[in-house]
């Protein structure tokens, strides 16, 4: 399996970097398809007109969420406008989660029914030993000493959830690219 990274800018030059990204991007894109069976990209939120261009274009667009109901909510009342005009599927991602919350990931696909199916949604649990991996800049270690824990293994529920979503963004993307 091959991974490029195609990295983003420093904040110095942010401005002249969106400008020349918006010339080739979506180029690039076209031609990276070419040589990659996915191809994963990091944008900022729809308001910014290149990350609309690309959500556009795409197969399948990840929506990061908070399991945080104000959020969420706003969000889902304009989703339909900020998603008019979309090429592909949706698939919703709810972030730093807790299953003990009353807005857990059954009643939010109970509550946004029109959007969010067990098919088209996921969660990344809360973990505090994840988030101090990030912090340290060693998520790679994180993911290698724990891709086959098992129960009780503390850290066995974020693997579980994280592999289950990943496993469905996969399946998402690949019915979309048929």
């Amino acid at each position: 399996t091959n991974v490029s990274l195609l990295p983003g800018t420093a904040k110095n030059n942010k401005s002249y970097f969106d400008d020349e990204m918006n010339k080739v991007l979506l180029k690039l894109l076209a031609q990276i398809d070419s040589l990659y069976d996915f191809i994963f990209l990091d944008v900022n939120s729809g308001a910014n007109e290149l990350s609309k261009d690309i959500m556009l274009s795409s197969d399948l667009v990840v929506v990061n969420l908070p399991q945080n109901i104000h959020v969420i909510e706003e969000y889902m009342s304009c989703q339909d406008s900020l998603m008019k005009g979309l090429k592909g599927d949706i698939f919703y991602l709810i972030g730093n989660y807790d299953n003990s919350s009353r807005y857990n990931i059954s009643n939010l696909r109970r509550r946004y029914h029109k959007y969010m199916n067990k098919n088209n949604s996921g969660v990344i649990p809360h973990n505090t030993l994840y988030l101090d991996s990030q912090n340290d800049s060693r998520v790679v270690e994180f993911i290698k000493d724990n891709v086959n824990c098992r129960e009780p293994d503390c850290n066995y529920y974020f693997m579980k959830k994280a592999k289950s979503a990943t496993r469905k963004i996969i399946n998402n993307a690949m019915k979309a690219n048929k």
